[in-house]
């Protein structure tokens, strides 16, 4: 089964669509061309965006290009710690909130793709202006047929 051509970019809406529609408490969540467009997100704020296409060697022979491709996105997490001078409530929070989102997007296949989500790491990204941030990077494979 092939995808289309930009597959990552339509696995980061499906991403952004699953979490929008769970139980995970965001009070914001967008993809990273809203994110441009809104500089300061309602937190708590979940924020995908796509990181890169790791493309494996052509397996269709002289003939045609079908390529194994790894698509790698990222949700980034931003919850507000004002007032938390030991970062306690913050914490559980953040805590919560990507335990949510990996209940929700971990062994998910969004369509097109040729196995489940999975979740590559996470780390801490920054921490300013009383915000946490937060973001888990996941992997997904699929399939790019130049024959479509």
């Amino acid at each position: 089964m092939s995808a289309a051509p930009d597959f990552t970019f339509a696995a980061v809406e499906a991403v952004r669509g699953r979490i929008a529609a769970g139980d995970t408490g965001f009070r914001s969540v967008e993809s990273t061309l809203e994110a441009a467009r809104n500089r300061a997100p309602r937190t708590p704020a979940a924020i995908v965006y796509p990181l890169a296409d790791d493309a494996g060697e052509n397996l269709g022979g002289r003939a045609t290009a079908v390529q194994r491709v790894t698509a790698r996105l990222a949700v980034l997490h931003i919850v507000a710690a004002p007032n938390d001078p030991q970062g306690a409530k913050a914490r559980a929070e953040l805590g919560l909130l990507v335990g949510a989102i990996r209940a929700l997007l971990l062994g998910w296949t969004p369509d097109g793709a040729a196995a489940p989500l999975r979740l590559v790491g996470g780390s801490l990204e920054d921490v300013v202006d009383g915000r946490v941030f937060w973001s888990d990077r996941y992997a997904v494979d699929w399939v790019l047929d130049a024959q479509g």
